[in-house]
């Protein structure tokens, strides 16, 4: 007989995916997670994930600091206007990518945004852990964000 899963970090039940860090995940958490980083609420999030903002459009999104020498701002609105024509919009693997991607860029909105989509229209577990990677390892979680999300998840 095999050993029984982890249970998940948030629900108590069986986890399915995992380890993030030492958090656990079951079946049903990952669309609540979704729906939580899906607000449009500053408010909402803050306790939780590192977001100056809401998740903006794209043409509102966080930018990284401009060298001096590149106007990065109109590269980055040709890039970002670029991607977004490319992605159906049910599409959740490459929704899961551009959260990974935004997340490693330091566009941390638009990574919570991308991977609330990905979570909403999830279509594989590939989906599921990249989505959930974005969203339960650091640098986005603040610090106590995780028991802030565990404490939200469970009322």
């Amino acid at each position: 007989m095999g050993t029984a899963p982890p249970p998940c970090s948030f629900c108590g039940r069986p986890s399915w995916f995992g380890p993030f860090g030492r958090v656990f995940v079951c079946e049903a958490c990952p669309r609540r997670i979704g729906a939580l980083a899906d607000h449009a609420a500053v408010s909402a999030v803050a306790n939780i994930w590192a977001v100056t903002r809401p998740p903006a459009r794209p043409d509102k999104a966080d930018k990284p600091p401009p060298p001096r020498h590149i106007d990065i701002e109109e590269v980055f609105r040709f890039f970002q206007a670029g991607l977004e024509a490319g992605v159906r919009p049910d599409d959740s693997l490459a929704h899961a990518d551009l959260a990974q991607a935004y997340k490693e860029m330091g566009l941390n909105s638009d990574a919570l945004r991308e991977a609330a989509i990905a979570l909403d229209r999830i279509t594989s577990p590939e989906v599921v852990r990249t989505a959930l990677r974005v969203l339960l390892t650091a640098p986005l979680p603040k610090p106590g964000g995780l028991s802030e999300l565990r404490r939200r998840l469970r009322t």
